[in-house]
């Protein structure tokens, strides 16, 4: 396994307590372990960038936070508290969610249709209502997204927006 190497900016300080820390994070397939006892914090408005060549175990850690898979030992905490998160919708429930690299929208399906599919909340909603519900989330987050519009007729930022939008929907 290969090193992996959190940084954070210079001028950052790392004062008050962290909003998540992971502590001892430890995952193997087979014979072939993937993370040896990592350890982070991440702060608040801070940036942490997690760096390492392919086969580090950069993409093991993160779906370990968003409860994608377990840690085979270490604990992860959220505010100082140890979290289970033992699914994805634990770690959506304690406000984690990821954007992956290749994203899962449907290109035929609206943005408000792409960000409820899959939520408990029925997709069947009047579409003014959905609309009205992704216009107001993409407001909280300063994004102009149109939520009637294709995703097959976004740019890549567009669909970058809407999957972020998809892991802050209530």
């Amino acid at each position: 396994m290969s090193n992996l190497w959190p940084i954070h900016s210079e001028a950052e300080s790392m004062d008050g307590a962290p909003i998540i820390r992971l502590e001892g994070i430890s995952k193997s397939f087979a014979e072939l372990k993937a993370n040896g006892d990592i350890s982070l914090s991440l702060h608040q408005g801070r940036v942490l960038a997690l760096l390492g060549e392919n086969g580090a175990g950069k993409s093991t850690l993160m779906s370990i936070l968003a409860g994608q898979l377990q840690p085979d030992e270490g604990v992860i905490y959220l505010h100082e508290k140890p979290l289970n998160i033992s699914s994805t919708d634990k770690a959506i429930e304690a406000g984690i969610g990821m954007v992956y690299q290749h994203f899962t929208l449907v290109a035929a399906m609206s943005v408000a249709e792409n960000i409820f599919l899959g939520h408990r909340a029925p997709l069947f909603h009047r579409r003014r209502t959905l609309e009205k519900r992704v216009r107001e989330l993409a407001e909280a987050y300063a994004m102009d997204i149109n939520p009637a519009a294709r995703i097959a007729d976004l740019s890549m930022g567009e669909k970058q927006q809407v999957e972020i939008l998809k892991t802050a929907q209530p």
